[in-house]
């Protein structure tokens, strides 16, 4: 998810991660939605979704943890999710290799089905959802779900006892999604977005990080 603004500023993308610390390399873990032309892909500040997560037809993803070799492919979805306010490819890199974000992708029989960012900011027990897409081939197929899961695991992992993410509005999808997902709203951002809508944003208590995959 996004910067209040939306906007793709480099510096603060470099403000927010000087103010940002990875834990021990231990705490990370090292594995690394939905009628049938649906999609679902969420940003932080952000959340487009085409369709929703329901009614999908689910496929089993191998999810993993992302690095730099990853860059193309993730570069990929972003271009195939977002209209407005993509990620420039050098925005991503170098999120990729900051310490304070973590990218997860989904591969299903050997192409990358769907990217998800999560940030960690020193001090809080807060994670943030940053941005989730699932490339358009792989939609309809429980993909965005299993990236969320992934992530909330993830932010487990990191220390995080909550998530937290916002999306526009009008994304009713998105809405369901996280409904489903156990999120609950904390408030509405009037004028949020570039275009002036209002974002909900909402927050999910995480259990205990399970002791392996």
């Amino acid at each position: 998810m996004r910067s209040a603004l939306n906007l793709h500023l480099t510096l603060a993308i470099d403000s927010l991660f000087l103010s940002c610390a990875s834990p021990s390399p231990l705490a990370r873990p090292s594995t690394g939605a939905n009628a049938a032309a649906s999609a679902v892909a969420a940003r932080n500040g952000k959340m487009q979704a085409t369709s929703s997560d329901s009614d999908a037809r689910p496929a089993a993803a191998s999810i993993r943890t992302a690095g730099l070799d990853d860059l193309d492919a993730i570069d990929a979805v972003e271009a195939q999710s977002f209209v407005y306010d993509r990620f420039p490819r050098r925005n991503l890199a170098r999120m990729l290799a900051s310490p304070s974000a973590v990218f997860i992708i989904a591969e299903i029989d050997g192409d990358v089905a769907g990217y998800a960012a999560v940030l960690f900011r020193t001090g809080a027990k807060v994670a943030r959802l940053y941005s989730i897409a699932v490339a358009p081939e792989h939609r309809g197929h429980d993909v965005a779900s299993q990236l969320l899961a992934k992530a909330e695991v993830l932010a487990a992992r990191w220390g995080r006892d909550r998530m937290r993410l916002e999306f526009r509005s009008s994304n009713d999808r998105a809405h369901r999604l996280y409904l489903r997902a156990g999120y609950a709203a904390l408030a509405t951002k009037p004028d949020y977005y570039g275009d002036g809508e209002t974002a909900i944003r909402m927050e999910k208590r995480l259990g205990p990080a399970p002791a392996s995959d």
